[in-house]
């Protein structure tokens, strides 16, 4: 094995890209599962589908394990290696096993990202930019092991061995479980951190967990809506199918919880896609066109639910919806034709259809769906299976009802 650190200086560079990629991923995870991510953010520098791949990611049954985020564990790794690599450094005499315990660790993450890569590529169906770097990651990381322990590479898988039975290293145990243990500590505390830090953001105590929302959606009103009530340019979700969820929502653009329900509902439904159907109607709580809402606040509710549906025509409804929840602040006339810009809306069909009476028309079929219901109280009011409930709902709170609905179908 060498003697110098050309090699061991290299593995820290990379362990350093490595641990702040993670420490991202892990930021991601816990915005995008706890709902505290914009609309629009799309987790990466790029945009397009690389981005939104990321978030779709983020979410995935296949970002944690046993509850415990898997950015978290890949933190710990990259600590844990560049603590052994420093090590090996200050101990270049006595750093064979040091060095050896990493360098198995090196040859664990080939097997991982391996096995990643697959899940995105053909379970998952999306790219993660971050999570394709850690995998150059440690397809670096592992031939640089290799060249600082002067392997060929005929017997490097095999030199892994030696940690395990006797070899030519005759290295010392004591040695290598104290390099495990080292690991071991490096993984289990940071993956334990982003656990907590999880948990922390999801604030379930604000909205009751699991239990209060099974109990509320058994204990809710059920209400039939008409087949025209779900799908079309405002769905998102399994379309071909029976979902397990069949969500619709009565809601306002310009209403606050509305933009928290929003938030609250993506991370879901990015979860999902083939097992939710998502159906947003517009029940904007502004009197200029709501005559149920006499007393309505919302003076921009009934221009935005126009605008809304104008884009819904351009099959940019939920880009658009997006884009002016996460500006609610500044709504306006003047966001709304920033919003139809944004989203790349074709102005001059967008603008012909806002003063198409249609649209008047549609919107008004929409608030008389809300009322089917037996009337809305307070947006946002949601219709999952047939069971009314008002109020967002949380994405631990959804997943508890999403379970209890899948046992019921068995």
């Amino acid at each position: 094995m060498r003697t110098d650190a050309k090699f061991l200086k290299v593995i820290l560079a990379i362990c350093v890209v490595g641990i702040l990629v993670s420490g991202w991923l892990l930021s991601v995870h816990i915005r995008f599962t706890s709902g505290q991510a914009t609309l629009t953010e799309t987790c990466s520098a790029l945009p397009g589908a690389a981005g939104h791949g990321c978030a779709t990611v983020a979410v995935s049954a296949y970002s944690d394990i046993l509850g415990v985020p898997l950015a978290g564990v890949a933190l710990g790794f990259y600590f844990a290696i560049f603590f052994l690599t420093l090590w090996a450094m200050r101990n270049p005499q006595t750093s064979y096993e040091i060095v050896h315990v990493a360098f198995f660790l090196s040859t664990l993450s080939i097997l991982l990202t391996v096995r990643m890569a697959y899940l995105s590529h053909f379970v998952v169906k999306s790219f993660c930019i971050g999570c394709a770097t850690l995998w150059l990651v440690n397809l670096a990381l592992w031939p640089a092991f290799v060249q600082h322990m002067k392997l060929s590479w005929g017997n490097a898988l095999a030199a892994n061995l030696e940690l395990f039975r006797p070899g030519k290293y005759n290295l010392l145990r004591n040695r290598i479980y104290s390099a495990l243990g080292v690991s071991a500590f490096f993984v289990l505390i940071l993956a334990t951190i982003g656990t907590v830090a999880e948990n922390m953001q999801k604030d379930e105590a604000l909205f009751g967990g699991e239990d209060r929302a099974i109990q509320s959606y058994q204990e809710a009103k059920i209400v039939f809506l008409p087949p025209e009530s779900v799908g079309g340019p405002q769905s998102q979700g399994v379309q071909d199918a029976t979902p397990v969820l069949d969500i619709v929502e009565f809601s306002d653009l310009q209403c606050p919880a509305c933009r928290m329900a929003a938030r609250f509902l993506k991370p879901f439904l990015l979860k999902y896609p083939s097992k939710v159907r998502f159906t947003y109607r517009h029940y904007p709580l502004d009197p200029s066109c709501n005559s149920y809402v006499p007393n309505g606040m919302h003076i921009f509710g009934c221009a935005a639910a126009k605008a809304g549906i104008c884009a819904a025509k351009q099959n940019k409804f939920f880009e658009f919806h997006d884009y002016v929840f996460d500006n609610q602040e500044s709504l306006s006339n003047g966001l709304l034709e920033e919003a139809a810009k944004a989203v790349e809306l074709d102005m001059t069909a967008f603008q012909a259809c806002l003063q198409d009476k249609n649209i008047d028309l549609d919107l008004q079929k929409q608030i008389e769906m809300g009322e089917r219901t037996g009337g809305i109280e307070s947006t946002p009011t949601l219709i999952i299976n047939g069971h009314k409930m008002m109020g967002a709902l949380t994405p631990v709170q959804l997943e508890a009802i999403y379970q209890a609905a899948l046992h019921a179908h068995r």
